[in-house]
């Protein structure tokens, strides 16, 4: 377990597939940050992508900036969020989450599905090592 503290952040990824018989357009993953669990411990938000996992690794286009993508049928894209830690969890905590809001459009339809990547983080309360400079205690 490494302690976690006030301005940490780190990175995790997961891929995501269209399995459906159609293209989608993937606008969004994860909840915006005014949408966020309102606890302010951490901001989640998507930062990088590597579409077409599928092709050659040799032609595999390389980790780009996150936007708005196209998924055609059978296709996967890895998606790499990050995390700020904005300040500890209460002792005894362990604040966690396993899934990630997915927003697309599909013939011009937005819609909205709670996809569960193969990814499980849990930030545990106990182990935040507290802002030295403010002298303040996980309560």
């Amino acid at each position: 377990i490494t302690a976690t503290h006030p301005g940490m952040s780190f990175t995790y990824r997961f891929d995501i597939s269209n399995e459906g018989p159609v293209p989608i357009t993937v606008t969004s993953i994860g909840a915006s940050p005014a949408e966020q669990d309102g606890t302010g411990i951490t901001t989640t938000l998507p930062v990088r992508m590597q579409k077409d996992l599928s092709a050659p690794a040799s032609i595999r286009p390389g980790w780009e900036p996150f936007r708005p993508f196209g998924l055609a049928p059978d296709q996967e894209t890895a998606i790499e969020m990050q995390v700020v830690m904005h300040r500890c969890p209460p002792r005894g905590s362990s604040p966690s989450w396993g899934r990630e809001p997915v927003t697309f459009t599909v013939f011009g339809i937005t819609r909205h599905v709670d996809f569960q990547p193969n990814v499980q983080i849990e930030l545990l309360g106990d182990s935040c090592a507290e802002d030295q400079a403010s002298g303040n205690s996980a309560a």
